[in-house]
């Protein structure tokens, strides 16, 4: 993934920034999960139906940060997910 030319001039501008980021991330780490998992999950319709009960969580936690440029996130980040039941 590259990094944007220069930072976002307006909010709005870096929340587009960060949506488009995760976009590019969910299908990645959707085939990391599945691969965790053994390569093929089933799952059904009522199951995912049911998901409106739930939230999720997602951190991503780096090695370091400079400044305003992450360093080492690609060889010493870790993503964290939490599934919890709304309250």
């Amino acid at each position: 993934m590259t990094e944007p030319d220069s930072p976002p001039a307006s909010a709005f501008e870096f929340s587009q920034l960060h949506a488009d980021v995760i976009d590019r991330l969910k299908l990645d780490l959707l085939i990391v999960l599945v691969n965790r998992l053994g390569g093929k999950v089933d799952i059904p319709v009522p199951e995912v139906d049911g998901a409106g009960k739930y939230v999720f969580g997602m951190q991503l936690t780096v090695k370091e940060i400079t400044g305003n440029k992450i360093t080492d996130a690609t060889v010493g980040g870790v993503f964290h997910f939490e599934v919890r039941k709304k309250q």
